[in-house]
């Protein structure tokens, strides 16, 4: 799935056209808007009110996920959707919209803070965050001599009283690069081989590649699968997906693999990747095969003709199922839990059709994105747009009221600040 688009002006503020007296009187009517949208915010973050004024969670929301299970739809960013609003992670800081708002703010109500290292309380390692027990948790793992060590914070939920709850010292090589996933009360610890070893040549059961699951309810640690295992950022429940070793490298086409992590099953769902975008329910597991004929980025490298479409993998009796494609244009998509978002190739204004799908594959809705945005997920109410800057700092731009879906009448709204 592509991540580098090209940038668009706000366009925002005055004109040419207008008389300097009348750019002057809008520019500072906007200006106190946006004070007055901050400090509201601001104090909801300090006291737990929303930015209209009434208390955080009032207005009828029912959540589509518990906020302790990761939101599919996310891919691996850090996202947490309870009642009273919603917490994103974002260039190592977690940021908090309240219910009904449209102010992304740092969760820290320290005065003159700047947000920029540990001092600030929405500071948190990679913004790699999750919810459990009425809390957020973070982790922090830096090398401690020749002993990979991990930090794991707990954190209340208006970002204040940050404690070391945990520390584990990990069984891995230093020069290990890591992920991490928090999902169903656990954290789940990626730890890979340095990129130097790989390139050695090393036989996959040589390399130093492990999957760690740490319980967030008692802190103990176990390793459930013995062999390397590439996991993706979907989860459901006790169960994760992944990969068969080191899917990017290998010359045999890598195996989806189905870990359950309460009785330590493993099983094959396919022989093969999935794509990049797979959501999984209690019966189905659901993914969108690109075309990678299409891929040509190495002039050296052949790729066979595709076969693109929507399939369905029936995970009681491993059926894979066509779905084919309800639109031609469809380039790649991604999975909410009410909706299928799907974006066009480009046009040739740089810009692209996000359409929206019913989970039968039925055009219900579409909006024109602009070439630097694309999907990021869905929470219960909301699907939210990212974008970036030009130096590849992720935000969160505008979103699309779900209740809106395949009335006519949808539309991008913006979100007044993000930072």
């Amino acid at each position: 799935m592509p991540l580098v688009w090209l940038g668009q002006a706000n366009g925002m503020w005055g004109r040419k056209d207008y008389f300097v007296k009348k750019t002057i009187i809008l520019l500072c009517m906007l200006f106190i808007i946006q004070l007055t949208a901050c400090s509201k915010a601001r104090e909801a973050v300090a006291t737990g009110e929303a930015a209209s004024g009434a208390p955080v969670g009032t207005e009828a929301c029912e959540l589509e996920l518990a906020p302790e299970d990761r939101n599919q739809s996310f891919g691996a960013l850090s996202f947490v959707e309870t009642t009273d609003g919603y917490y994103f992670g974002c260039n190592s800081l977690v940021y908090f919209c309240p219910r009904g708002g449209d102010v992304f703010l740092p969760l820290c109500c320290k005065p003159n803070c700047e947000h920029r290292d540990r001092n600030c309380n929405a500071w948190v390692e990679l913004s790699a965050f999750g919810y459990y027990d009425g809390a957020l948790y973070a982790v922090s793992a830096k090398p401690d001599s020749e002993v990979f060590k991990l930090e794991l914070i707990k954190i209340k939920m208006d970002g204040t009283d940050h404690q070391v709850v945990a520390e584990e010292k990990l069984d891995v090589p230093t020069d290990s690069s890591y992920r991490f996933y928090f999902h169903h009360g656990k954290l789940f610890v990626q730890t890979s081989t340095a990129e130097s070893v790989i390139c050695s040549g090393l036989p996959l059961d040589q390399r130093e590649d492990h999957l760690i699951v740490l319980d967030l309810s008692d802190y103990s640690q176990r390793e459930p699968f013995s062999e390397y295992i590439e996991i993706t950022p979907t989860f459901y429940r006790d169960k994760v997906y992944g990969y068969e070793g080191r899917y990017e490298i290998e010359t045999e086409p890598s195996k989806l693999l189905e870990l359950d992590t309460a009785t330590g099953e493993v099983r094959t769902l396919i022989p093969d990747v999935a794509g990049p975008s797979i959501y999984v329910s209690d019966s189905t597991l659901y993914y969108f095969e690109e075309d990678y004929s299409l891929d040509n980025g190495d002039d050296d490298t052949d790729f066979e003709e595709g076969n693109p479409g929507f399939r369905e993998i029936d995970l009681k009796t491993g059926a894979i199922k066509d779905c084919g494609m309800p639109l031609e244009d469809i380039w790649w998509a991604s999975y909410g839990a009410d909706y299928i978002y799907a974006h066009s190739y480009p046009m040739d204004s740089g810009d692209y059709k996000l359409y929206i799908l019913s989970r039968e594959y039925e055009l219900l809705d579409q909006i024109t994105l602009h070439g630097d945005q694309y999907i990021c997920g869905e929470a219960s109410d909301r699907a939210f747009i990212l974008d970036h800057d030009s130096q590849y700092r992720f935000r969160i731009t505008h979103y699309i009221e779900k209740s809106k879906i395949g009335s006519g009448e949808l539309k991008l709204i913006p979100i007044e600040r993000f930072g």
